[in-house]
């Protein structure tokens, strides 16, 4: 973002406040802001009542209406001024050149939520970037450790494939009426439901089984597979002959 500079009028000033905030209250709390901005800010050294927003080295010597505007805003939104956490020299912390040359200034800034303040590791300006601008490239560091989701057990579907063999179909027909013929007659509807689902699932995991490999290697045979095992089979063989060798 780009804030008004610190000649702006108050009425500027605040209705750019406002827009930001708007922005701000409209991100979950659970994710990771980062606030980054030419906020035309100056933050100096002195950080009493503001500890929670800005760190001990700040680039300016005081802080402007501006620098005040930024802390206040910061620690509304639970935010910490990433620039002012880190101690680098002052002309790696100066993040704008004057036309002239004379004067230097830290006015761009990288915000970060206070809960992943650990997650960034340094904020400086480099010069030497060729960026086309009176502006110095502000280059933050962030490593942020996310949590790892555990993969749920996939149930693979059935090779149903198989059927198309008479004699599975058949071996498949068999064990149905066969558990049919065990199951106890209930007047419940829903009972009935669930033994019948329970019988076909039943008959299926005996008879037909599991189709083998992902769902991209749907298109191996079951010939290929018998292969691919006979190959594996081999290798353990020869695997553990060769750790009795030695």
């Amino acid at each position: 973002m780009y804030a008004p500079t610190e000649t702006s009028s108050v009425g500027e000033k605040d209705v750019f406040c406002e827009q930001l905030q708007t922005t701000l209250d409209q991100i979950p709390s659970y994710d990771v802001k980062l606030l980054i901005e030419d906020l035309n800010a100056k933050i100096g050294p002195d950080r009493r009542g503001s500890e929670a927003a800005i760190g001990p080295h700040g680039s300016a010597q005081s802080t402007n209406d501006n620098g005040e505007r930024l802390t206040t805003m910061c620690s509304a939104n639970g935010l910490y001024v990433g620039n002012t956490l880190f101690k680098h020299k002052r002309i790696h912390k100066m993040t704008w050149t004057s036309p002239d040359g004379n004067t230097r200034n830290g006015i761009d800034y990288v915000c970060i939520s206070r809960r992943w303040r650990s997650s960034l590791l340094d904020v400086r300006a480099y010069r030497g970037a060729d960026v086309s601008s009176d502006h110095n490239l502000l280059v933050a560091k962030i490593r942020i450790k996310l949590l790892k989701l555990k993969r749920s057990q996939v149930t693979r579907p059935f090779a149903l494939l198989k059927l198309k063999d008479p004699k599975i179909a058949d071996s498949f027909c068999i064990e149905v009426s066969n558990r049919f013929a065990t199951l106890q007659g209930s007047d419940n509807l829903i009972e009935q439901w669930e033994m019948f689902q329970e019988a076909i699932k039943d008959s299926a995991e005996t008879i037909v089984g599991r189709r083998r490999g992902s769902y991209k290697e749907r298109w191996i045979s079951d010939d290929t597979w018998e292969l691919i095992d006979r190959r594996k089979s081999k290798k353990i063989t020869r695997d553990q002959t060769r750790t009795r060798a030695q």
